[in-house]
């Protein structure tokens, strides 16, 4: 941000640090994939195991995905009206909502991959949630290339079509799909909400020893999600070596784009880059 472009919307630039700051938390909350990708050359690899119905024994499937290598940049513009431009509480509550909006499309980029968002947008997925005033557009600039990593295990289409799929428990001519823990995992319906479970609870024991694996994390969903059964847990597992990792290549930041009659015009954006090191090392078990 440029100091006459500071000037013009009457904020200090620490009201703009602020502000960036804001989003930046904002998205690192509600952006879940990266939770179970997280960043860092220290990312584990991504095993999601449905408990408690796995048993020694129980197959696996891999997903089979290219190497990416180009940055993945996702822009959400918004306007902030006169009225509004010395309304602070009302500008922090827009910036959240549009760095939730911007934390929502990462995951489905993720999920999906661009193929399911169409050019130059992606519509929102069935079944999500509408929020209010929702930004005019989503523009995504991003490797074809780029990684969907449900698309990976053979579901195909636009997300509305995928999700009911998962629901619908049908059956990939590859593979049988778990439908309950991709939905946990990817849990549209909800925001995202898969909640960590720092107790490492029900059958971490018997996990491991499936897996083979002494650093398994555990990962609960929370009880009254209409996407899960009740007893739905998912297991995350990190054995080295690492075999994804998601990293920022441009942090969550607003930008000036410019005024229109008084109003502010702004963006959010960020860009990202998913690194694949192996790309056959991730597998959900399917008993």
């Amino acid at each position: 941000m440029s100091p006459d472009q500071v000037d013009d919307a009457g904020w200090s630039p620490e009201d703009w640090s602020s502000f960036n700051e804001l989003a930046t938390a904002t998205v690192e909350e509600h952006a879940q994939l990266r939770k179970i990708i997280p960043e860092g050359p220290s990312a584990p690899n991504a095993y999601l195991v449905e408990l408690p119905v796995v048993a020694p024994g129980a197959r696996g499937f891999h997903f089979n995905v290219p190497d990416t290598r180009k940055v993945t940049r996702v822009r959400v513009p918004f306007v902030i009206t006169a009225e509004q431009l010395h309304d602070t509480a009302n500008i922090r509550a827009l910036i959240e909502h549009v760095a939730r909006e911007l934390a929502l499309w990462e995951d489905r980029l993720l999920a999906f991959g661009p193929a399911a968002a169409g050019p130059g947008s992606i519509p929102p997925a069935g079944g999500a949630p509408a929020l209010p005033n929702p930004p005019n557009d989503i523009k995504i600039e991003n490797d074809p290339r780029t990684v969907g990593l449900l698309s990976g295990q053979g579901l195909t289409g636009n997300g509305a079509d995928v999700l009911d799929r998962m629901k619908q428990g049908v059956r990939s001519v590859r593979r049988r799909l778990h439908t309950k823990t991709l939905s946990a995992a990817v849990g549209f319906d909800a925001y995202m909400t898969l909640v960590q479970d720092p107790n490492r609870r029900l059958g971490l024991d018997r996990a491991r020893d499936v897996l083979g694996s002494k650093d398994a994390a555990l990962a609960s969903v929370p009880p009254d999600d209409p996407a899960c059964g009740r007893d739905e847990k998912l297991a995350v597992f990190t054995p080295d070596p690492g075999v994804l990792d998601l990293v920022w290549a441009q942090r969550p930041r607003i930008s000036f784009v410019g005024t229109d009659n008084g109003d502010l015009k702004l963006r959010l954006e960020e860009a990202f880059l998913l690194r694949i090191k192996n790309s056959s090392a991730i597998a959900v078990v399917d008993p």
